[in-house]
This record gives C-alpha cells, structure tokens and sequence, in this order.
C-alpha cells in the first residue's frame, strides 16, 4: 500500500491512474499542485482550475479534480476534492519517485 491506499497493479505501456479523496478546498489544492514543477500547465474544466498537467521528459503527469464536496463531521463542514492521477508513459521506478514528491507536497501539518 502507497500513498495512504491501495493501488492498481502496474502495467508497463498502460497509463497508471487511481483516485483519491483529498482535504483541501479546490481553490487550495490548486495553489499547492502549481507548485509541483515548473511549467505545470492549468486544465480548464468549464471555466474552473481543474487540475494540472506536467510533462517530463519521460511521461506525463496529469491531476484532475474529479469532484469537489463537504465532508461533514458533527456540526462541522470541511471541504474535500476527489482527485484522479494519471501516469502516461513512465516507468514504475518513475511513477514511485512521483509518489514521493505528491506525499511531501500535499502532506498535511499536524500533531
């Protein structure tokens, strides 16, 4: 298990993609994924930041808002995305380092 679930089995020449739930609000997420490498490209989904796409010398790494909701606990409201991530055209040596940079990246502060 990596990245806090389970994962697809890899398959050399297929694209790698799963999906995960993620606490941050769209506006957020979308502050933190820029900064995951220069040159990350913005994909409008109808007129909203919808996610990134980055281009590696070796592949493509695409991060999608797949849908953005409240997750409610008690009285309160948090908000959250579902989020997709495509490898296209990495190997898995390459996908593990990426997953390494999206732990560090989008860890979360706590205590």
């Amino acid at each position: 298990m990596r990245y806090g679930l389970e994962l697809p089995a890899y398959e050399a020449g297929k694209p790698f993609e799963f999906e995960r739930e993620m606490g941050y609000s769209r506006e957020e997420f979308m502050r933190v994924a820029r900064r995951l490498a220069k040159g990350a490209v913005v994909l409008d989904i109808d007129g909203v930041d919808g996610g990134v796409t980055i281009e590696t010398t070796d592949g493509r790494l695409t991060i999608r808002v797949i849908e953005a909701f409240q997750r409610k606990l008690a009285l309160m409201a948090l908000p959250a995305l579902r989020v997709r991530f495509t490898f296209e055209g990495m190997s898995e040596r390459r996908i593990g380092q990426w997953f390494e940079v999206l732990e560090r990246t989008f860890q979360r502060g706590g205590g």
